[in-house]
């Protein structure tokens, strides 16, 4: 996908929208559920816990969606050591779904942002 310049009067296609807290859940199903059989959606997330978002990611990789996801370790959170929770075990029942879930490699800080993307096979942003 290339970079557009907005400020030279180009228009994008991409669209970009910064959430907090309930609407963040919200837009993140949405883009799972919308999500069609051939495209590829990437989800990162520093805690994934979220029933409804873990079962419309099932829902989408048994449609055929490309899923990926990618989780903060949870090894420490805010200077104390944690013990992965919650993303180890969601993380063990994406895997076991059959969805490849990757870890950060985190050296004391956290990868707090959450990110949800999808493209078309033609590699077009939803």
């Amino acid at each position: 996908m290339g970079c557009c310049d907005v400020t030279r009067g180009n228009s994008c296609a991409t669209t970009v929208q910064v959430l907090t807290e309930k609407k963040i859940e919200d837009a993140v199903i949405e883009a799972i559920e919308t999500a069609a059989p051939g495209d590829a959606l990437s989800l990162a997330m520093f805690y994934l816990s979220d029933r409804d978002i873990i079962g419309a990611l099932k829902s989408a990789e048994a449609r055929g969606v490309g899923t990926r996801v990618l989780l903060d370790p949870n090894k420490d959170a805010f200077g104390r050591e944690k013990n992965g929770v919650p993303g180890r075990p969601v993380a063990h029942e994406l895997h076991d779904h059959g969805l490849p879930v990757r870890w950060c490699d985190m050296h004391g800080e956290q990868r707090h942002m959450k990110r949800c993307s999808s493209t078309t096979p033609r590699g077009r942003a939803r």
